[in-house]
């Protein structure tokens, strides 16, 4: 495990080293959220799946459209299925002592199909980015393969996906409709605090709310967006840059081909609760049927796998 204190410049997060860290207790505890959803690794949990640009409130069991219709998550179809848990290689910020994040974003770009051919259920291959608090996680998700056990596509396809953990167990994911991407188009995934959809808008009291976008720049140009908010008052300790990420898979030809993928420094920004402008690098890798690392440098982060 390597950690590298860095600091923020400027609005699109270009990345300084300022030196060394070594890894200590304080920053070793991190690691506890990989894989991210180790709790119900043996289990399944549901999945409700949400129209673009809904707002979801775990602690009041609603979902309110775009519309402004306020449902009762029990009326909507519950699909069962087992979240994903191994992240073969991945790159995460964590703030400086004290703070948390209010804001994270970074880009990387579609990779080649995988080599393998078709997946099946519930198989599948993940690129993503997000937040982190425990084993909840907010994220722009990247996937070939299987989204849920009964959502599958042997093509690339991006959401926004929330997985919200209560006090003893994490029982539900929330995911909008999944969009077509193809290989070279950059994608582009922000997740930010908003006032905007509390008190009366969305979530109820005055929970704070979290917005989760998931952008698609296609190689053709313009821009396709799926959006997700989330009425959580969690704190998120970690920010994870890029994963790459694998649900019941054995072999390296079914990750994508190429063999590689990256999240440029200019397009990685975030802010903390307490304005801090220094965060601290981590990488690490916990699949063992292949070989996959991540790393970080001045131009960012880098990830390969082969």
């Amino acid at each position: 495990m390597t950690y590298r204190k860095i600091s923020r410049l400027g609005f699109v997060g270009l990345f300084a080293v300022l030196a060394l860290f070594a890894a200590s207790g304080a920053f070793s505890a991190s690691l506890s959220i990989f894989p991210v959803v180790s709790a119900q690794d043996a289990g399944s949990v549901c999945a409700y799946g949400v129209p673009n640009g809904s707002v979801v409130d775990p602690s009041a069991g609603t979902v309110t459209f775009p519309n402004g219709t306020t449902l009762a998550t029990t009326k909507l179809q519950c699909s069962m299925s087992v979240p994903w848990s191994t992240n073969a290689a991945y790159g995460y910020l964590s703030p400086q002592s004290g703070d948390s994040f209010t804001a994270f974003q970074s880009y990387w770009t579609v990779p080649s199909a995988p080599s393998s051919g078709s997946f099946s259920s519930p198989e599948g291959v993940g690129i993503w980015n997000g937040v982190v608090s425990g084993s909840s996680v907010l994220q722009p998700l990247l996937v070939y393969g299987c989204i849920s056990s009964t959502d599958c596509s042997n093509s690339w396809r991006l959401t926004s996906y929330a997985y919200i953990c209560g006090t003893f167990s994490c029982t539900t994911y929330y995911v909008t409709p999944a969009m077509s991407v193809s290989s070279g188009d950059g994608i582009y995934g922000a997740l930010a605090y908003s006032s905007s959809i509390t008190g009366g808008s969305g979530c109820s009291g005055t929970q704070p709310g979290w917005i989760i976008t998931s952008d698609d720049y296609p190689t053709g140009g313009g821009v396709n967006t799926y959006s997700l908010s989330v009425c959580t008052s969690k704190t998120w300790s970690d920010a994870i840059v890029g994963s790459l990420e694998e649900h019941s898979l054995t072999s390296c030809t079914q990750l994508p081909a190429g063999g590689s993928d990256s999240w440029p420094a200019s397009d990685i920004y975030w802010s903390e609760t307490n304005g801090g402008t220094v965060a601290y690098e981590g990488t690490g890798s916990d699949i063992s049927f292949c070989s996959a690392s991540a790393s970080w440098s001045s131009s960012g982060l880098g990830m390969t796998w082969t």
